[in-house]
């Protein structure tokens, strides 16, 4: 299941609730990529809280993309693999 940023962890929380009722005895889970924008500029403690909320409410895949258009992804992708990953491994 794919979910696009804008929706709140308690909205994911349903929707993954509905896949696993719905997906039926004798399946394995199935993988929920939540998306979500943060600021390229962080703060790293805000951007980790946020990822582990979504992977609490039972995504198991959080793809943070940068809020501002003009963002340097090299820089941002740099931060979140930084300052942002050990604060959520």
């Amino acid at each position: 299941m794919i979910i696009p940023s804008g929706v709140s962890p308690e909205e994911v929380r349903a929707s993954v609730r509905r896949l696993h009722g719905q997906r039926g005895a004798g399946r394995g889970p199935a993988d929920v990529v939540v998306f979500i924008s943060a600021p390229a500029a962080g703060p790293a403690e805000a951007i980790a809280g946020s990822v582990r909320e979504y992977a609490a409410a039972g995504a198991t895949h959080v793809a943070v993309n940068a809020a501002e258009d003009d963002a340097d992804l090299t820089r941002f992708v740099r931060f979140l693999a930084r300052e942002v990953n050990p604060l959520v491994s």
